[in-house]
């Protein structure tokens, strides 16, 4: 059909660096016709689950587009939400691909 989902949730034990943490990823693609699919994207990761209020997330929509064989022109604009005392990893970005495949 015209859907595609991928979903992932880790939980990884460190033991070594003594760290319990958290990860999920989330992804819905739609083939809107032959060529043409959008993508909605959901990355969340909680570094210590100890620590309350350290869990940093991104969300990222947009569309892909494939006019030949082996190639890809994709526009997508993303959303990155971190820690309130980390200002710097709090940010929207407009990223831009062209890729050729052999």
């Amino acid at each position: 059909g015209p859907f595609t989902a991928l979903a992932e949730f880790d939980f990884i034990n460190d033991a070594k660096n003594e760290r319990r943490e958290l990860v999920a990823y989330g992804e819905l693609d739609v083939l809107v016709i032959r060529g043409l699919n959008l993508r909605g994207q959901f990355e969340w990761h909680d570094p210590s689950r100890a620590a309350a209020g350290d869990s940093r997330e991104r969300v990222t929509v947009g569309v892909e587009f494939f006019p030949l064989p082996f190639s890809r022109v994709s526009l997508f604009y993303r959303v990155q939400n971190s820690v309130p005392d980390k200002p710097d990893e709090n940010f929207d970005q407009a990223v831009g691909e062209a890729n050729l495949f052999f």
